[in-house]
């Protein structure tokens, strides 16, 4: 009997030992799940955390004395975060394409004819908003084609920043 009783006792002082040990390693986990919940931003997964709008606002269009159109647009940029947690020293910079395939309506960055491309380097805040209105574009044109609005095409040139998960 005494034998029996100390070895239920030997196999519950093992059990005992082995639960404290386990404490040590859960906290290793966590530390490292803690490590873990940061995601360094890119151009390539930006946008699974970002939503980004881009769209043509502002829109006019008057003719002058000589038959010619004049249509002006701006370009309106927003951005609200997908997914819950806080964003830490994001800046993303976007480029947008002004030119068109139709000769008659070539659109530039107003006061220089001869750029067609703008870029917009902006930060994020802490929560993921951004909204602001960038960039008058004009075009001169003989013929009264529509101004341009709705979304407006960008491509994502620079990301940089982190994401952390809540």
């Amino acid at each position: 009997m005494k034998k029996i009783i100390s070895i239920v006792l030997i196999v519950s002082m093992l059990f005992a030992l082995c639960g404290c040990g386990d404490e040590s390693s859960a906290n290793d986990s966590s530390s490292k799940s803690d490590e873990q919940t940061k995601v360094e931003l890119t151009v390539d997964n930006v946008e699974e955390y970002l939503e980004i709008n881009c769209e043509y606002v502002n829109a006019t269009r008057e003719q002058n004395v000589v038959g010619q159109w004049l249509k002006e647009s701006d370009i309106k940029i927003e951005t609200y975060a997908i997914t819950s947690g806080s964003f830490e020293n994001v800046e993303i910079t976007l480029r947008f394409d002004l030119s068109s395939s139709d000769k008659d309506e070539n659109y530039h960055v107003q006061g220089n004819e001869s750029l067609h491309t703008l870029e917009s380097k902006f930060k994020v805040k802490a929560n993921g908003d951004h909204d602001e209105v960038i960039g008058r574009m004009r075009c001169f044109s003989y013929i009264n084609l529509d101004v341009k609005s709705g979304n407006a095409p960008y491509e994502i040139v620079s990301v940089s920043g982190t994401f952390v998960k809540n």
